[in-house]
């Protein structure tokens, strides 16, 4: 049976995150924030575990002569990430599976800021509200004591801060699962980008896809468009599932099965991670190989295609399409001219303010 550690800290002490030293291409990244034991020690359990990245809380000493705000007991559940939604999917929910192992005592989930000077997003609530909806949201913005914290291991894969579907984490979003609209006209879903601001990174002329596919019978999603509630239900209804790669594969990972058929249209390198991901939570492999032909990268992003704009070889996509049987019609989809890419970069440079820099793709 699998297991997972959890530990009880009395008079414990959690400070926020604070400072953050942004990783690069040449060494890791670090941030403060934690938890402290009643001798003010470090609580290694405590310490998150983010890609890249390395947390250092600072010593007690910095804070121990101030007047500390007080509660009653809480879990801690480590970093929030109050602003990006695919980060707050894959990373936010590493603890919230001992909600389900303790009673109403530990009513209080205990976050830190990820963006300290942001809002909380919508969909940071609005998740919660749908897995454990018994519990407050209790955010530490100053070094706070509680009477007791219950500290659960993070349930991730390995060091890149991502959970996966263990046991425990999956019983706990078992609620999701149970979300469904039984809209028979969603069985067959192309989940877009092509709505999505111009500085977010896509697939240059997507909304030639999003033809493409209405033609072929799906139905042409924009998850942002979507409450948190509708995009699980939507995944959960769903049999035919194909992706424009980005954060909803994370979201649809919390609730994937072995019965759906997942392709995915890679806008970067093929990431294993998704695979492993959807695959942990029940979910099957996703199909789909990567069919770039050329990357363009904004100059500030130094190479990191998170940005990026890509273009497909929009006949290998197609012929793979109709290989695993995703669509029917045999007639190829049509390459955008090299002056419409011309075209359709200049207007999102204009957008964005991004100089895009072009980049070879290895196959």
């Amino acid at each position: 049976m699998a297991e997972a550690s959890l530990q009880f800290v009395a008079d414990g002490v959690i400070t926020p995150l604070t400072t953050i030293q942004f990783a690069s291409a040449e060494r890791k990244g670090s941030f403060n924030g934690g938890v402290y034991l009643s001798n003010r020690s470090v609580c290694a359990l405590g310490l998150q575990r983010k890609g890249g990245y390395e947390n250092i809380p600072d010593p007690a000493e910095g804070w121990n002569e101030q007047p500390l705000a007080e509660t009653g007991n809480a879990i801690f559940c480590g970093m929030l990430q109050n602003e990006h939604f695919g980060h707050f999917i894959s990373e936010s929910l590493s603890r919230i599976w001992a909600a389900t192992h303790l009673g109403r005592n530990y009513g209080s989930l205990a976050f830190y800021l990820r963006h300290i000077n942001l809002p909380i997003a919508p969909f940071v609530e609005d998740t919660l509200r749908l897995i454990v909806p018994h519990h407050q949201m209790t955010i530490v913005r100053v070094p706070t004591r509680f009477e007791a914290i219950a500290v659960p291991e993070q349930l991730t894969y390995g060091d890149s801060g991502f959970v996966y579907g263990h046991p425990f984490l999956r019983s706990t979003l078992a609620p999701l699962r149970a979300l469904r609209s039984n809209d028979k006209t969603l069985l067959k879903v192309y989940v877009s980008r092509s709505r999505l601001d111009a500085r977010d990174g896509g697939i240059i002329h997507e909304k030639r896809l999003d033809d493409y596919f209405r033609a072929e019978g799906y139905s042409i999603v924009y998850p942002e468009t979507l409450t948190v509630r509708q995009q699980f239900e939507l995944y959960n209804d769903a049999q035919h599932i194909i992706f424009s790669e980005g954060s909803a594969l994370h979201m649809y990972a919390l609730v994937a099965r072995p019965t759906q058929n997942v392709y995915v249209i890679w806008r970067r390198e093929r990431h294993p991670q998704f695979s492993w991901q959807i695959q942990s939570f029940g979910g099957r492999a996703p199909m789909g190989d990567a069919h770039i032909r050329m990357l363009w990268i904004p100059a500030q992003d130094h190479g990191n295609p998170v940005h990026a704009r890509a273009l497909l070889d929009f006949g290998r996509l197609h012929a793979e399409l109709l290989r695993l049987g995703f669509i029917a019609g045999d007639r190829a989809w049509d390459q955008p001219s090299e002056a419409s890419v011309d075209e359709e970069l200049a207007e999102f440079g204009r957008i964005s303010g991004y100089h895009y820099i072009p980049q070879a793709v290895s196959h």
